[in-house]
């Protein structure tokens, strides 16, 4: 009875175990030693170049910035990582409302919260969930020597960092702003006043490069962007006729339609480079024939599915045409917790930090089961034809499941285009193989009784036959009793 209701989660478990004993941070960062001094200077990883950075001693921000978040708790709850030590020697996991960070840390920060100010240095990288995001001034210590990895509706850069891989709603990078390597983003509207030492990539709506006349370069090498307006704005008055050179090297750009070259190359000191390509002009052609290989591609991983399912829950495969027809009601009640509860959960055990592997195991089952939902669908519909055909044969299963899961799956596409309804389409499939699945799991050794009343009346009609035909054969060995008695 276990070995049936818990083949569906070995999978999930062995992700847990794995995951359960892997250890996430893996960048080793060594911290200098504190200096008195009011010059700090910053060293780029990849160019044996020196550059002086004017910040104050360490000591001092640490207590400037503890009497900032003092004050501040008098108005709102914060939750401000203050000790008697400045120094956090290992890796840094904090979840809350309003949280500040304006320590030392000596290692990995992995943080969620709805407010995010680092006015603090974090040795390694910084791995953020948030509403906002805010890096403070270097001034006020804001300092991030690794990767930023950030998912956030705004972020604001006006310290220093490296690495940054986001996506936002609305990014700012102040004038104080310095990025030594690269800036990686999707964004819908993108401010860049500060510093970016070499290249960036820029997904965006809008993009806006707000330069200082006096000193206009903000993207030392590379633009690569996707975008559909860019904006060259000066943030004071400009007094010479002087080229204010924005980029340093060039500016590669693709979108809807081509952009204002000559206004562009102002700003550009290499050179302008539209890239047409990644416009979408699918011809139809090309359209029958993605649809055509995305069907085959369906067939084959139903197949697959069903090859795999036969070995490993044959019953699976025999009942889910009878549990889809005959417990309607709670395959979708299982469905939809399946897929409406299940990213609750995920997002609460993220939230809790302590339930991070069962999070992580239970995104990978839910992605799988996501992803293999089509073929669950087609199984079960593709045994009710069958049964209705009378085709009881393993191969004609496979065949006639896997055309279904090819047609289901091409319908959901061509009802992509009609948004609303592609999206309830979705949610329908996806609502049936969870349930499906989540009630064989767990009443997958339970008999499912038949409610229909042409199946009641055929069972009393069989009954009342083998009670006719008993009480016949009880007749006839009498009789043939009564005349083996006579003859002797």
């Amino acid at each position: 009875m276990l070995k049936t209701k818990f083949k569906f989660l070995v999978s999930i478990l062995l992700i847990s175990i794995i995951l359960s004993t892997t250890c996430f941070a893996t960048t080793e960062t060594t911290t200098a030693e504190t200096t008195t001094n009011s010059e700090v200077t910053a060293i780029s990883a990849d160019e044996n170049t020196v550059e002086p950075t004017n910040t104050t001693d360490t000591t001092e921000n640490t207590t400037t910035n503890e009497n900032t978040a003092n004050d501040d708790t008098s108005t709102e709850t914060t939750t401000s990582l203050t000790d008697e030590s400045t120094w956090v020697e290992h890796d840094l996991f904090v979840s809350g409302e309003n949280i500040t960070v304006n320590q030392i840390v000596d290692g990995n920060a992995f943080i969620i919260g709805d407010k995010v100010t680092i006015s603090g240095e974090i040795g390694g990288d910084l791995f953020v969930m948030a509403n906002e995001l805010t890096i403070s001034s270097a001034t006020q210590g804001g300092y991030v020597y690794s990767n930023i990895f950030a998912l956030a509706d705004t972020i604001t850069i006006d310290g220093i960092v490296y690495d940054i891989y986001a996506m936002c709603n609305n990014f700012n990078l102040s004038s104080n702003g310095y990025i030594y390597r690269d800036i990686k983003l999707t964004a819908s509207e993108v401010n860049l006043e500060g510093f970016i030492r070499r290249d960036a990539y820029i997904t965006a709506s809008t993009l806006n490069f707000k330069y200082n006349p006096d000193s206009p370069l903000i993207v030392n090498s590379d633009v690569n962007a996707s975008v559909e307006s860019v904006n060259f704005i000066p943030t004071s008055e400009i007094t010479s006729e002087s080229d204010a050179k924005v980029v340093g090297q060039n500016f590669n750009y693709s979108s809807s339609s081509q952009l204002n070259e000559e206004e562009i190359s102002k700003y550009v000191t290499g050179e302008i480079n539209y890239d047409a390509s990644n416009i979408s002009t699918i011809s139809s052609q090309d359209l029958i024939s993605g649809y055509i290989t995305t069907f085959i591609a369906i067939v084959v991983l139903t197949m697959i599915v069903m090859l795999i399912l036969n070995k490993v829950t044959p019953k699976f495969v025999e009942n889910s045409d009878v549990i889809l027809t005959k417990k309607t009601l709670p395959v979708i009640g299982a469905g939809l917790l399946g897929v409406v509860v299940a990213p609750v959960a995920m997002i609460v055990l993220l939230l809790i930090l302590v339930g991070l592997p069962a999070c992580i195991s239970l995104i990978f089952g839910y992605g799988f089961l996501i992803s293999i939902s089509t073929p669950i669908l087609a199984i079960a519909l593709g045994n009710i034809l069958c049964r209705k055909m009378k085709a009881s044969k393993k191969f004609d299963k496979i065949v006639l499941s896997s055309l279904l899961a090819g047609i289901i799956f091409i319908i959901g596409e061509l009802l992509n285009n009609i948004t609303i309804v592609g999206m309830l389409y979705g949610l329908i499939v996806n609502v049936l193989a969870f349930g499906v699945v989540l009630y064989h799991m767990f009443n997958g050794n339970k008999p499912i009784e038949s409610k229909s009343k042409k199946e009641v009346k055929s069972k009393e009609e069989k009954e009342e036959n083998k009670e006719d035909n008993e009480e016949e054969n009880n007749e006839d060995k009498k009789e043939d009793n009564n005349d083996n008695n006579e003859e002797k």
